[in-house]
């Protein structure tokens, strides 16, 4: 059988997570997706091997972060996805048998690739139980170079026999190419974001893919956001557009609300003005760094602290216990968020502003989910937010 797997749990969500850390219980926001990964044997459980969930940054046991794990219990029959800190109730008596957060249907099978191909999983969600969901399990372990696509070598660490990529290529099998160095978005040829790179590392991956990013902002990144920058008419409905940056301005005044239109499209909907009340994310917006991070199914683009860097990324970086979409800060500090995907890079990608976080009163043209209301960046579908900037050696390699 195999000793280690990848497991694409999809976009499913439960809105009120039941956590409880050194005692302490709260509420959290469970996207499945920041659960995927590469899962590996570790003894048993029930009778039938237990997979626990490994390093979302280099794929090794985590030695801080207590992983998830997929189990078979016998109670119900079936395999499930669970977390020993993760429960669906604040009450023990209200838990389900084996305290699962997705199930499989009921088998006797010992093979948990072979259930997961057979059978569709039931997932507790928002809206109660989710029948007929699907979830993806696929064996990570390679027999020789071909199964790496020869972009790297078959090697053995730690007992299981996984593909070690050579120049810039990575993936599970080596599948992906090496990244672009400079991406660009759509709206703004002169914004470039640049590949995070690690002294120590090739390739910095988390969640097995690259990181991306911008120095030296300041103010809102119009780059990213839907209308741009604001030209002579404004298209933007009383904006008051602030003319100092000093210590006092920061402490007392607001940012523009970045309202569109009229005063009655998607009023109050801004990201900058729910944010603009904290006087740490005001100073924040006089210098940051914009960056692109995957998290198991989408690119996320943040604002983050100037000084960010490779060094600034956790050895055990994973999204539900960094609280991604809050950038592990009280204050949501997403603008943009992708399209689900499963690709290696964010090239290609089409991606959505993130506005309204509350869902909104009567029919909008746009698509809410609990990301908020998402204002799609691309005009198109399909067609991709950010490109890949090229050179002529690009060219010449053959990559353009």
């Amino acid at each position: 059988r195999c000793e280690s797997v990848y497991v694409d749990f999809g976009d499913a969500l439960l809105e009120e997570a039941f956590v409880t850390l050194e005692d302490v219980q709260e509420t959290r926001f469970l996207l499945y997706s920041h659960f995927n990964g590469i899962y590996a044997e570790n003894g048993t459980h029930d009778g039938r091997p237990k997979y626990t969930e490994r390093n979302k940054v280099d794929g090794h046991p985590f030695i801080h972060t207590v992983g998830a794990e997929i189990v078979y219990c016998e109670a119900i029959d079936s395999w499930l996805f669970r977390h020993e800190h993760i429960k669906t109730s604040h009450d023990n008596k209200q838990e389900n048998d084996c305290s699962w957060l997705l199930s499989s249907a009921e088998t006797n099978s010992f093979d948990l690739i072979e259930s997961a191909d057979e059978s569709e999983w039931l997932v507790m969600t928002s809206h109660g139980v989710q029948a007929d969901y699907k979830v993806s399990i696929e064996c990570t372990e390679c027999h020789d170079d071909f199964d790496c696509n020869y972009n790297g070598q078959c090697v053995s660490e730690t007992g299981i026999r996984h593909c070690q990529c050579d120049n810039g290529y990575f993936g599970i099998a080596c599948e992906f190419q090496p990244p672009c160095e400079v991406i660009r978005p759509e709206m703004d040829n002169a914004t470039t974001l640049k590949l995070v790179k690690d002294p120590e590392e090739p390739l910095l991956e988390v969640y097995g893919r690259p990181m991306y990013a911008i120095h030296n902002m300041t103010g809102k990144p119009y780059s990213f956001l839907r209308l741009t920058y604001p030209d002579d008419d404004d298209h933007y409905f009383n904006v008051n557009y602030p003319d100092s940056t000093s210590a006092k301005y920061v402490e007392e005044a607001e940012v523009a609300p970045h309202m569109h239109l009229d005063p009655e499209f998607l009023i109050n909907d801004d990201f900058f003005e729910v944010n603009n009340k904290n006087t740490k994310f005001q100073k924040l917006l006089t210098n940051y760094t914009f960056v692109l991070q995957y998290t198991g199914q989408r690119w996320l683009g943040q604002i983050n602290s100037p000084d960010f860097t490779a060094e600034s990324v956790q050895k055990e970086y994973h999204a539900f216990w960094r609280k991604s979409l809050s950038n592990g800060q009280a204050n949501n500090s997403t603008v943009i968020v992708s399209a689900p995907t499963t690709g290696g890079s964010p090239v290609g990608v089409d991606f959505f502003e993130m506005r309204r976080r509350n869902v909104a009163d009567g029919d909008q043209p746009f698509q809410y989910d609990p990301y908020g209301l998402l204002l799609p960046l691309v005009e198109y579908e399909g067609s991709g937010f950010f490109h890949c900037n090229l050179d002529l050696s690009d060219i010449t390699n053959g990559r353009g």
